[in-house]
């Protein structure tokens, strides 16, 4: 993918999407733990509890997106 100026936007090439699909995975199953969709100011201290520096806003939703499949 590229950025319309020709610079490659590895922020979303097949390895960022694949890495932010496993850190969303591993997201959802923390929130299947906390059993609710955290408020973005307890992001911070599941991002903590399982040693994940950051996640995107993009990967936090994909993370909801996992949970809610899960709980229809």
């Amino acid at each position: 993918m590229s950025t319309g100026t020709g610079e490659r936007d590895y922020a979303h090439d097949a390895r960022a999407r694949a890495n932010r699909a496993a850190k969303a995975y591993r997201l959802a199953d923390a929130l299947e733990d906390l059993g609710h969709i955290p408020a973005v100011d307890e992001r911070r201290t599941i991002l903590h509890q399982l040693s994940i520096p950051r996640a995107s806003d993009e990967t936090w939703a994909m993370a909801v997106e996992i949970y809610m499949e899960r709980h229809p």
